[in-house]
């Protein structure tokens, strides 16, 4: 099977990557793609009692990590990140006074007026909730967690004491949380998504910045961590933590990945215009290997070294994402920790949305390996569907996922092929003649290191006949 992957003149030949005589192929995150939906997941929440009584007291628990930094934090690389502990729980705190001290923050929320009314509201509801809603509930329940945490740690003597008016104050939690707890009926008595949307932009979200903007807040946290490290930890404990929180949940659901982006067919003009430079860029033709079923290409981490078969996936082009149910799709903890920090609760009860998980199960018995199957292939199903305006691309893809190698650092993620995987190079209609012999002579000095005769040059040019772009062989001898 044949591969295309177009290329601009800069990644193939400029100083900074060099991506021919290196023989490398860039793996690219989500964020780095042209569509700004690639990687969007239709997540939505709906689970029992349980599962959303541990998703607060997650997200209790990273807001106190973030609180506390450094001093806490199970990985300082993340940290410095921004990352939360969302691959961690409150059982992985790394002394007994670092637990006994989250039980008491998480004492302190859950006593909180009506969050326990919160909790059953939203596992009562039979709907699916999506990230705009529970990004609302968040946004305006967050600034009572927080002088909650600060009380909690002026309780343990970790900061003194305030003769300040505490910030929240029992009428506004009240207020707030008979707000959240309407707005979950009149939501749940909506009868479309659209409708929900559009009365959540309407509602006049409480000015809950300025409230965090208390100086007593700011100056008892600020005594928590180190001067350098609280500034930069500022913006997501007073402002943004809602929704850091809520896309950091994502981690849970799959690996983070990368991609390296091929086309079937070389013919559309669209896809040279955008992916090789307006067409003065060149299209690189690879020879897939067959493995087992699929086809891939056999990609190294060094020149020659560590060797990795990677499967090809195709794209599949839908009118909408596939839903992901999160509260059933937590896949990337160990069974235990998945039990103990999402679906039991204190005394032992488990959840229903882990009825198709063995937890209990040896981590290779035949019940464990059907479900992880089940569960990666619904992760690849998520991140290999783009919308039907992308379908004339025609793209397959290799993906490059996190796992035992870490690939957050882009220089990781340029793998080199094999040069005999590389089997010819069309250049584009406006293409340079002294682009064009730059590659010709990178590729002819490979072609006699290696003995190889059978590498084709070909030129791009527009088919009145077809109506769209084909090729012609460049004879150089």
């Amino acid at each position: 099977m044949k591969l295309y992957r177009f290329r601009s003149m800069d990644y193939l030949l400029g100083d900074e990557y060099q991506e021919l005589e290196k023989q490398t192929i860039y793996f690219a995150s989500p964020d780095q793609l042209n569509d700004p939906m690639e990687g969007f997941r239709d997540i939505v929440w709906r689970g029992d009692k349980i599962v959303w009584t541990n998703f607060f007291k997650n997200y209790v628990l990273c807001l106190h990590v973030r609180c506390l930094g450094p001093e806490i934090t199970l990985s300082s690389k993340e940290f410095e990140q921004g990352r939360l502990p969302i691959l961690y729980g409150w059982n992985h705190l790394p002394t007994p006074d670092a637990r006994r001290l989250f039980n008491d923050v998480w004492d302190r929320f859950s006593s909180l007026p009506y969050i326990p009314e919160i909790i059953e509201a939203l596992s009562n509801s039979n709907r699916p909730i999506r990230y705009i809603e529970l990004k609302f509930y968040l946004q305006m329940i967050h600034p009572f967690f927080l002088p909650e945490i600060i009380d909690t740690y002026i309780a343990h003597g970790r900061i003194p004491e305030s003769q300040e008016t505490p910030l929240a104050e029992e009428l506004s939690v009240r207020r707030i949380c008979e707000t959240i707890l309407k707005s979950i009926k009149t939501f749940d008595e909506a009868r479309t998504e659209d409708k929900i949307n559009i009365a959540l932009q309407q509602i006049a979200v409480i000015d809950y910045r300025n409230r965090l903007q208390s100086q007593r807040f700011i100056q008892q946290h600020k005594q928590l961590i180190p001067s350098e490290e609280y500034w930069n930890n500022r913006q997501i404990v007073f402002v943004d933590f809602p929704m850091v929180y809520l896309k950091e949940l994502e981690r849970l659901l799959g690996p983070q990945w990368y991609t390296a982006c091929f086309m079937k067919y070389y013919y559309n003009s669209s896809v040279w215009g955008h992916y090789a430079d307006n067409h003065k860029g060149a299209c690189l033709i690879f020879a897939s290997k067959t493995m087992g079923d699929s086809n891939g290409l056999e990609l190294f981490y060094e020149t020659g070294k560590n060797a990795r078969a990677i499967r090809l996936s195709e794209i599949r082009y839908a009118d909408k994402p596939d839903e992901v149910d999160f509260f059933r799709s937590i896949g990337r903890l160990t069974g235990k920790d998945a039990k103990e920090h999402w679906y039991t609760d204190e005394v032992g009860n488990s959840s229903e949305c882990a009825s198709h998980i063995p937890l209990d199960g040896d981590i290779d018995s035949d019940e464990m390996v059907d479900w992880r199957e089940r569960h990666w292939s619904s992760f690849y199903r998520d991140i290999t569907v783009k919308t039907k305006d992308w379908e004339y691309e025609q793209e397959c893809r290799l993906i490059l996922e996190d796992g035992l190698r870490q690939f957050d650092d882009e220089k990781d993620r340029a793998l080199t092929y094999d040069f005999n995987s590389l089997t010819g190079v069309i250049f584009g209609l406006k293409t340079s003649d002294e682009q064009k012999l730059k590659i010709i002579d990178i590729i002819q000095r490979k072609c006699a290191q290696k003995n190889r005769t059978d590498f084709k040059f070909y030129q791009a040019y527009y088919s009145p006949e077809t109506g769209d772009i084909r090729k012609y062989e460049i004879q150089l001898a």
